[in-house]
């Protein structure tokens, strides 16, 4: 029998910062009160992905009874050389701190679609972002999972 698997590593990618407008209430709905929040721009940075971050996206954010958030952010960013990606970001936000609505740090999982060969490896790998909150925006650190060692 063999011993605990290794774990896989990480390698951050890019930085996401989407901008946001001012959220809209809908209403009570399953499992929550949910609330669409406006992405208004931003930009994306690092050695994996450069570009900005288009205005037209949303965070459907259902905040839960026990203080929890389910996040599902959809939009898109158009890199430097003019490439549209595609990305669906979802999350569980824990309860907030004491003083804060909703918590300022919180894992995602963030996922792309583009038909650009240049970005394939986005479709052929699994990311983890780190997601921080403020009023004027949420930055997301892109990481790559990578394969544990054998």
């Amino acid at each position: 029998m063999s011993g605990p698997a290794s774990a896989p590593g990480l390698v951050h990618r890019f930085s996401i910062r989407a901008e946001v407008g001012p959220y809209r209430r809908v209403g009570d709905v399953v499992g929550g009160v949910l609330q669409v929040i406006p992405i208004t721009g931003g930009t994306v940075t690092g050695a994996g992905l450069d570009g900005e971050v288009l205005d037209g996206g949303a965070d459907w954010a259902v905040f839960r009874p026990d203080g929890s958030v389910l996040v599902e952010a959809r939009y898109q960013i158009r890199t430097a050389a003019g490439t549209i990606i595609d990305i669906l970001n979802t999350g569980l936000a824990g309860r907030p701190a004491d003083g804060e609505e909703v918590p300022s740090y919180f894992p995602t999982s963030p996922t792309f679609r583009t038909d650009v060969e240049e970005h394939r490896w986005l479709l052929d790998s699994l990311f983890l972002g780190w997601a921080r909150v403020t009023p004027e925006a949420t930055t997301i650190e892109v990481f790559e999972v990578l394969a544990p060692p054998a």
